[in-house]
């Protein structure tokens, strides 16, 4: 079985010369299935994921048979690494913390142990206020998407 660490590697040697994308997840399963996820400061493009494929194939000394899929991290998936809340400042962020509570606001600072956001309740009247919110008290925080509107 392919090892996550070996790939984790290469992934890296390759990202040496590509300091706009970063990696943020490895999975291999027990069929030797490989999904190798990124992100980038300015997104991820398909080329991207071509050039690491191929990079990856051309630097696995294996025997083994196995399949690779190399993808952006995508728009939906939650926000696991530092880099990717320091990315998305000023975007709208969905928080669920550990015990449920869910926030909305706008994402507006990145710090070593927590971030910001600003929370803007009232329809008429606007009351803004800013969470520090700290990593590890989170279950799960995205980025909203808004379409069309501005």
């Amino acid at each position: 079985m392919l090892k996550k660490e070996q790939i984790k590697e290469i992934v890296e040697k390759f990202l040496i010369q590509r300091t706009d994308l970063f990696l943020v997840e490895i999975d291999v399963s027990s069929e030797n299935d490989v999904y190798v996820y990124l992100d980038g400061d300015k997104g991820v493009a398909i080329e991207d994921c071509v050039s690491l494929s191929n990079y990856i194939r051309n630097h696995l000394l294996s025997e083994e048979n196995f399949s690779l899929q190399v993808s952006s991290w995508g728009v939906e998936s939650p926000l696991k690494l530092r880099r990717q809340f320091i990315k998305n400042i000023g975007q709208l962020v969905k928080v669920t913390m550990q015990d449920g509570t869910i926030y909305h606001g706008q994402l507006v600072n990145v710090k070593d142990e927590y971030f910001t956001i600003e929370i803007t309740r009232g329809l008429k009247v606007k009351v803004s206020e800013k969470k520090d919110i700290a990593y590890d008290a989170c279950k799960k925080v995205q980025v909203k998407l808004s379409i069309g509107k501005k």
